[in-house]
This record gives C-alpha cells, sequence and structure tokens, in this order.
C-alpha cells in the first residue's frame, strides 16, 4: 500500500516538473505568483532526476557513481526532443522517450537486470509517442512526466 501510494506521489511530482517546465514564458500568465525561474526546462531537468534519485534510494539502489551518472543522463535527456526546429513529430517522441530509458543503462551496475532496463526502454519510447499525441499540453507533459517514474517499477 505505502509503495503504492509513494509511486503516484512521486510519479505525479514528476508530471508537474515536467508540465512546468514545458509552460515556459506562458508559465507566469497563469500561475502569476510562482517565481518564473520555475517555466523553464531547468525545473525539468533537475527536478524529475532528484524525484529519480530519490525513488532509487528509498527501493535500495545504492548510492554510488552509477546512480549518479543514470540521474545525469537522465536530465540530459529531458533537455532534448532531438529535433532541430518546429513541434516534435512522434520519431521525436520515441528518440525521446528511448533516451529517457536508456538512461537506466548505468543500474545494472548497482544490481538492476539489463531485461527490465530494455523493456522499460521500449515502453517509454512508446508510451511517450502515444502519450505526445495528445492535443492538450497540460494532459500530453504531465501524462509524459508521470510514466517516467511510474515505469521505475519495472526495475524491480
Amino acid at each position: 500500500m505505502i509503495q503504492r501510494l509513494l509511486i503516484i506521489l512521486f510519479s505525479s511530482a514528476s508530471g508537474i516538473f515536467y508540465r512546468l517546465g514545458g509552460l515556459g514564458n506562458g508559465g507566469k500568465e497563469r500561475f502569476p505568483k510562482i517565481p518564473t525561474w520555475w517555466f523553464n526546462t531547468k525545473i525539468r531537468d533537475i527536478g524529475i532526476p532528484l524525484i529519480y534519485f530519490s525513488w532509487c534510494i528509498i527501493y535500495g539502489i545504492p548510492v554510488n557513481r552509477y546512480l549518479i551518472l543514470s540521474c545525469t543522463l537522465l536530465a540530459f535527456s529531458l533537455s532534448t526532443y532531438f529535433k532541430k526546429s518546429g513541434d516534435p513529430q512522434p520519431k521525436h517522441w520515441f528518440a525521446h522517450g528511448l533516451a529517457i530509458g536508456l538512461s537506466a543503462i548505468p543500474l545494472y551496475w548497482c544490481g538492476v537486470s539489463w531485461q527490465p532496463i530494455i523493456l522499460r526502454a521500449i515502453v517509454l519510447s512508446s508510451a511517450t509517442v502515444f502519450i505526445g499525441s495528445i492535443p492538450n499540453d497540460d494532459i500530453s507533459e504531465l501524462g509524459r512526466g508521470f510514466i517516467i517514474i511510474a515505469t521505475l517499477l519495472m526495475l524491480r
């Protein structure tokens, strides 16, 4: 019961950070009492890896250079949609989700098996394409942020 509650809370926080990072200049208009720096990608690029790091510690992954490397790779993968210009297309969502999933590869040296890491990367890439196709930006970004942490259950 506590594990389910924690994963829902952590995943929801990840979704919120993902969305806040995607609001850009429009965030200040929608939420005038929140500081402007919350609405750029830095809140996404730092916030989600911190949630990821916390989840890993809670579920017994040792704090070492491989966990830190995994968090760093996650931050870098969150900072790009792998596109040159314009709106992201399905191929960009796929690459974005795959990079997020593959950022967990260093966890292999923390005792996580290869199979769930690869399976999670495939699930994330597919789910990111599906969720990225939702026309409502709020729902789409909240969903993409949510699945990043929710799929960590696959690594147990």
